[in-house]
């Protein structure tokens, strides 16, 4: 059992490192090839924006791995790993995308009109975001599958393909290409972990789209009115996004409150 714990803890320290390294690596790359204007506006986004994946899908990862161990001991978990899949794609889409929607006049609002071209970089980086909000809670069941080997070898995968992205858009599209490339990249790793979770939870995609079909219409209608509603009030944005705030939260709601139940401790009555 010692011995267990021991790889579990080294293979898990080193798969942070290398993802840590790898997240790092790409500032200083930005402010190397473009200059320190174009490394700050990547910053700024890079900071904003990697918020809710940090701090929202850290607190739903501590919910999670409890619940997901007690539920695969018994070969229950594809029901938890679906739901908060659901859960967690609803929430993401119309976070980011409502933030995509209205990026531009948020940013000059709360940072300047110096900072206006940063909100582009937020545009094109908010769907990397989204789909890591989505992998972050679900990829600690790979620790629960025991796979933290695999994991670490994953990581260091997902390392080179960011800057694999990163600078091959530099070579195709400068600094914006870096930028689409390094998006891309995020939207694949975290798909592919995604998809990971749902194999080793046996999460049956065909049928997670079928059930989640309403809800993610429903994402879609609100995204698409959000985005006529900027389009009509221009300007007046903020009265567009307060429109627009209603009708995602209540689907947040609703998905969230669809989860199923955690399950009771073999200890208790």
């Amino acid at each position: 059992l010692g011995t267990k714990h021991a790889a579990f803890a080294k293979f898990t320290a080193l798969g942070t490192l290398v993802n840590t390294i790898g997240l790092e690596v790409a500032p200083l790359l930005f402010s190397s090839l473009f200059g320190l204007q174009v490394a700050g506006f990547f910053g700024l986004v890079s900071r904003v924006l990697g918020i809710p994946a940090t701090f929202l899908g850290g607190a739903i990862a501590q919910v999670f791995y409890p619940e997901a161990s007690r539920r695969a001991q018994s070969g229950e978990a594809a029901s938890l790993v679906s739901a908060l899949a659901r859960g967690l794609v609803v929430t993401s889409a119309l976070g980011f995308g409502l933030l995509s929607i209205f990026a531009g006049p948020l940013f000059v609002f709360v940072f300047g009109p110096d900072w206006e071209e940063a909100s582009l970089y937020a545009i094109i980086m908010c769907p990397a975001f989204a789909a890591k909000l989505v992998s972050t809670p679900l990829a600690s069941f790979a620790w629960i599958a025991g796979r933290q080997r695999t994991q670490l070898l994953v990581s260091f995968g997902t390392t080179g393909l960011r800057l694999i992205g990163l600078i091959a858009g530099a070579r195709v599209g400068g600094a914006l290409g870096s930028v689409v490339g390094l998006a891309g990249a995020g939207v694949i790793i975290s798909a592919a972990y995604t998809n990971w979770m749902f194999s080793l939870a046996g999460v049956s995609r065909l049928r997670w789209l079928r059930e989640s079909a309403p809800a993610l219409l429903l994402t879609l209608l609100i995204l698409t009115g959000s985005f006529a509603l900027s389009l009509a009030f221009g300007r007046h944005w903020w009265a567009a996004l307060a429109l627009s705030v209603g009708p995602a939260a209540w689907l947040v709601v609703r998905e969230l409150r669809a989860a199923p139940p955690p399950k009771p401790r073999s200890d208790e009555p």
